[in-house]
């Protein structure tokens, strides 16, 4: 286990005293508030500094200790931006960063995620999408850090395919992940939303991240899912809630959501659903101005967590925090073979988004690390070009099976029917008999109903990627890859994710 590192103090900390420092957060960057916020906003923003600024942990008011981590530009609005930090949690490990940051050391920040990581959309990508803002914040907040960012784009993949093929994505050396997978399993979830076959291979994923050999401070940055922003889909069409936050709530990892800071400003209709020009026409990928939200958020959680410091030191009982903070057993049951529940959910992904011709997948999930995830098409291009096997299908149990043809009788049946002029109606009698001897193409018919209905989604959108060695999509520590296409591994069975 990673040593751990920071000050040790006793508590000292009191309920009332904690929940003014959150307060006097926000009124800390009132004074620089843009302009895009309207005129009541900023007044919001200004009675907290009136009524706080005189706010003081020991001898000290916060906003002296804490001056330049307090010094930020937010362009949300405060209500939003308390809306948008949906989770924290005991926060032991992102309270153990944040007092190597305060003390000078270097740490390293990781940004594993889709066509949001990848900047798709923002203005100026590497400056203006929420990693680059956030990195920028942190360096003028803590100037004496070493602060390196990694950006890690998955383009379209889910979270399964990345938690299979965890070496191709994942950084080693991250002290913080920001994991941005949200909107990529969304893209391909409609009403499956309730069946948890992606949430378990989220679950897996952030197994895999927690274990990392630094002991990052993992934060669940919930972008919105494809349709949210375009007045398509509903506020609770999201596997951000509830499987997602149940994630959160049983590893204890902090969450902010671009969804809470972004619903209220939007243009709401009649049957509740939003409109925002905070993301772009697919209702997912964020742009300047989605971008700057998800950045406030996680600048939020930040100086949430340095003022906690202040009150609470790094300390023993952290490090009692973190020693358990990856339970043994996990949330969902089943998941003893971590092998076969990637590959069920990757399967289902490869369906949805009619990446295989056939409706088909392959049976080892290793296979789909070599695939192009730039956008959609060039995962189907690249499934073709490699010739990946489609003889598995996924029940709707997330059983991997056997791909079944039609029987040859049913065949030879449909060609006799048709030759004495009665094809019609022993195709019907034929398919009824099929449907209920085999259960499995009844299966393949459901999902060829979602594979017509996602096709749209994967249509418009621009951008380009990185092609890794395997032939994976991936970007090189340090570096910006633009773009990607709009929305529209484990090598055993055992537990080691």
């Amino acid at each position: 286990m990673q040593q751990r590192r920071g000050r040790r103090a006793a508590p000292r900390a009191r309920a009332g005293a904690r929940l003014a420092l959150w307060l006097l957060l926000a009124a800390g960057c009132a004074a620089t508030a843009r302009a895009a916020l309207s005129a009541a906003q900023g007044d919001q923003w200004a009675s907290y500094v009136k009524e706080l600024s005189s706010a003081e942990v020991g001898t000290k008011s916060l906003s002296t200790s804490l001056s330049k981590v307090l010094s930020h530009t937010y362009s949300t609005p405060l209500p939003a931006v308390l809306s948008s930090n949906s989770y924290t949690g005991a926060n032991a490990r992102l309270r153990r960063i944040v007092a190597d940051l305060m003390a000078g050391r270097a740490v390293t920040v990781a940004a594993v995620g889709g066509l949001a990581t990848n900047g798709t959309d923002a203005s100026e990508p590497g400056r203006s999408d929420y990693l680059a803002r956030f990195v920028t914040y942190l360096e003028r907040a803590f100037p004496t850090a070493n602060i390196t960012a990694v950006r890690s784009s998955a383009g379209v993949a889910p979270s399964a395919v990345v938690a299979a093929c965890g070496d191709q994505f994942l950084p080693q050396n991250a002290d913080i992940v920001l994991l941005e997978l949200t909107a990529n399993d969304a893209a391909t979830m409609d009403s499956s939303i309730v069946n948890p076959m992606q949430p378990k291979a989220y679950e897996l994923l952030l197994r895999r991240a927690l274990k990392a050999p630094r002991q990052p401070a993992v934060v669940l940055t919930q972008t919105m899912g494809p349709g949210m922003g375009n007045a398509t889909k509903p506020f609770f069409m999201t596997p951000e809630s509830p499987h997602y936050a149940a994630v959160a709530g049983y590893y204890n990892v902090p969450t902010v959501s671009m969804r809470n800071a972004l619903w209220a400003s939007g243009e709401r209709t009649q049957d509740g659903k939003m409109a925002t020009l905070a993301v772009a026409r697919d209702g997912a990928t964020p742009t300047d101005d989605g971008h700057a939200a998800i950045a406030d958020a996680l600048v939020f959680l930040i100086q949430a967590t340095a003022a906690d410091l202040q009150l609470l030191p790094y300390g023993d009982w952290d490090g009692r925090s973190q020693d358990g903070d990856v339970p043994q057993k996990t949330m969902y049951g089943g998941l003893d073979a971590p092998k076969k529940v990637l590959t069920a959910a990757t399967c289902s992904w490869v369906r949805n988004a009619t990446v295989s011709p056939s409706g088909g997948c392959p049976t080892e999930v290793n296979d789909m690390c070599k695939l192009n995830y730039t956008s959609y098409d060039a995962a189907r291009q690249s499934y073709k070009a490699l010739g990946l096997s489609e003889a598995a299908t996924a029940d709707e149990d997330g059983n991997l099976v056997p791909r079944r043809k039609a029987p040859l009788a049913a065949i030879i049946g449909g060609v006799v029917g048709a030759f004495l002029g009665l094809g019609f109606f022993v195709g019907v009698i034929a398919s009824v008999v099929i449907k209920r001897r085999r259960h499995m193409a009844d299966v393949e018919a459901a999902w060829e109903q979602k594979r017509a209905a996602a096709a749209p989604a994967a249509a418009a959108g621009r951008g380009a990627g990185v092609a890794s060695p395997t032939g994976g999509f991936a970007s090189p520590a340090g570096t910006f890859t633009g773009g990607g296409r709009r929305y529209g591994g484990a090598e055993d069975d055992s537990d080691d994710l």
